[in-house]
């Protein structure tokens, strides 16, 4: 009896505790300071190598097996710190967390869901999207030829984005820009940074 009395007096701890936790305790546990700079390291180099837009990309990476970090809605990138940073849960999802939610939120918890993708990203490399929409309009993929790097881009409208993202890697989604997710935020950022000056190339 004893035994049972404590496990109900442990359950309700916890669940006052979780309640009561800061969000900002719970982001420190999940992610440490090392993860949360490298994030921010990473965003600036997209910004800089004009891969991404101030207030119009979004990126997120994989935190652990059951959540995903990224910043919250209405964050201006250039600014980003560490303040600016939310985790979300992959599944269960409470009405509370919604309200800092990005944009094409949805885009990056089904791809966690569904795909083991360790990082997703919105975004809007100009030689790249350039280059897509001088394409003819009724193609619907293009395979990018170079020696060690060959992404096939499909194009799609928003409303078919989902079904589509799940079985291609890049997809260029009409009037919103490149979704993409892979292995590692880091090697996405390089492949789109090569993949974006090979389009500057062939736009000369």
């Amino acid at each position: 009896m004893l035994d049972g009395y404590k496990r109900i007096t442990n359950a309700i701890v916890k669940k006052v505790n979780d309640t009561v936790r800061p969000p900002r305790k719970t982001l420190e546990i999940f992610a440490p300071k090392e993860t949360r700079e490298e994030f921010l390291n990473q965003v600036h180099f997209g910004l800089d190598r004009e891969l991404l837009l101030c207030s119009a990309s979004e990126v997120s990476v994989r935190i652990q097996r059951d959540y995903f970090m990224t910043f919250k809605s209405g964050s201006l990138l250039m600014k980003l710190n560490l303040g600016d940073l939310d985790i979300h849960p992959i599944t269960n999802v409470t009405s509370e967390k919604k309200l800092n939610e990005l944009k094409h939120h949805e885009w990056h918890r089904t791809l966690y869901q569904k795909t083991n993708a360790q990082a997703v990203l919105l975004c809007h490399p100009k030689n790249i999207i350039k280059y897509m929409l001088g394409l003819n309009q009724v193609e619907t993929s293009y395979q990018v030829h170079s020696f060690d790097f060959q992404p096939k881009i499909r194009i799609c409208a928003q409303d078919e984005t989902p079904d589509i993202l799940l079985k291609n890697k890049y997809v260029m989604v009409q009037g919103q820009g490149i979704a993409a997710w892979g292995d590692g935020l880091g090697k996405i950022m390089a492949d789109l940074e090569y993949l974006n000056w090979i389009c500057s190339l062939d736009l000369t």
